[in-house]
């Protein structure tokens, strides 16, 4: 049967009935902005976890997602550059949405540390007072 057949019978298992070509087409795209994103956001695991979990994180969520994004299967065969131009783009996309992720948690990081301080200034003062 080989790895093809095999691999093209697992995508029809999964109800996925464009073929394998745009199965792995979509998967990529989807995959590279699923895992920019993920790796960028701090709520997602940040630097405490492993590069290896990240990467599996991404990949389940992909195949999450991928029921929904069976519309927008390519109908041939796209060129390689299309796919790199592609590719970039959706990179792109991921590591926008993890950075604003991140600008976010940093505010209210930042307004915490603002507020811890501020604290701690009115009650060294009130001790002062005689």
């Amino acid at each position: 049967m080989g790895l093809f057949g095999m691999l093209k019978g697992v995508v029809e298992g999964l109800g996925y009935g464009t073929g394998v070509d745009a199965f792995l087409v979509v998967f990529g795209l989807a995959f590279a902005r699923i895992v920019s994103a993920v790796s960028f956001s701090p709520f997602l695991g940040g630097n405490a976890a492993p590069n290896t979990v990240k990467t599996g994180l991404s990949i389940m969520l992909t195949f999450l997602l991928m029921p929904g994004l069976r519309a927008g299967a390519p109908e041939g065969s796209i060129s390689p550059l299309l796919f790199f131009a592609l590719l970039l783009k959706e990179t792109a996309v991921g590591v926008t949405i993890g950075v604003l992720s991140q600008l976010i948690f940093f505010a209210v990081q930042m307004a915490g540390a603002l507020v811890d301080t501020a604290a701690w200034n009115f009650d060294v003062l009130r001790l002062q007072r005689p």
